[in-house]
């Protein structure tokens, strides 16, 4: 059992360092957080700015956006923005 247990520590620096593999899904989610106690007009209007930026991006391909959250008038101060992205070889 000494030896096996020695083996083993020259097995696991060949085995892979993470349990989920790294993807490239070439999607992505971002959150805007006015200040608390904004307006949902107010988040709107920071939200437009950020998505004038990624219409500006040429890897952008199409991006969603949820103002106000998911939790309803408590959460008007925030938004969710979903953004994909075009194929690397894009």
């Amino acid at each position: 059992s000494l030896i096996f247990f020695i083996g083993t520590f020259a097995i696991v620096t060949k085995l892979p360092k993470e349990f989920v593999p790294a993807q490239d899904i070439s999607s992505f989610m971002m959150r805007v957080k006015s200040p608390d106690g904004s307006s949902l007009a107010y988040t709107d209007d920071a939200t437009k700015e950020v998505e004038r930026y990624l219409m500006g991006r040429k890897e952008v391909l199409r991006y969603f956006v949820a103002i106000g959250g998911f939790g309803g008038a408590a959460e008007a101060s925030t938004s969710n923005l979903f953004v994909t992205l075009k194929e690397p070889k894009d």
